[in-house]
């Protein structure tokens, strides 16, 4: 384990046993959202975000030869995008990724909250490009062509498929 990946672990389980403290105070966004980047609320959570930071650090210490946290900066994470990007891994992935590193990076206070990376943000200045990862995350066929591709079960199930419909 590097000492970047270390690093981001400790802040992170930090602010899961944080979690009950004051710093949960919601920063208002200006689109009506709210973000945390001070705790963590869920064992789940925690996991998540320490999975998604273990695998940048990786990236950070391969790519970059970096061993702080101070090193880490918003190109190095855009370019980690484009690479996960041409991997053709899923938008909801990149966006649990820029979470992840978020978290790490508010929470340690080398960033403030108002710098964090934001894959908007990174799109409109170019770092990051502009065709949004895969949308078949769930299902990787619509309901029209499952019918189309198994008509033998669904004509041997419609009338399954009909009352199911009704509610």
């Amino acid at each position: 384990m590097s000492k970047l990946e270390a690093k981001g672990r400790d802040i992170l389980r930090k602010q899961y046993y944080d979690r009950s403290k004051v710093a949960r105070e919601a920063i208002k966004l200006e689109n009506g959202r709210h973000a945390v980047y001070n705790t963590i609320s869920s064992k789940n959570s925690l996991r998540q975000h320490e999975s998604q930071w273990r695998q940048f650090a990786t990236y950070a210490s391969e790519k970059y030869n970096v061993k702080g946290l101070k090193k880490v900066d918003k190109q190095m994470v855009a370019s980690y995008l484009n690479e996960l990007k041409a991997q053709g891994v899923a938008e909801k992935t990149l966006k649990s990724r820029v979470s992840a590193i978020n978290h790490v990076m508010v929470g340690s206070g080398v960033w403030k909250n108002n710098q964090k990376v934001s894959l908007t943000d990174l799109r409109i200045k170019g770092a990051v490009s502009h065709e949004k990862g895969s949308r078949s995350v769930y299902k990787p066929l619509t309901a029209k062509e499952w019918r189309k591709a198994n008509q033998g079960a669904y004509r041997a199930n419609k009338e399954l498929v009909g009352s199911v419909a009704k509610f």
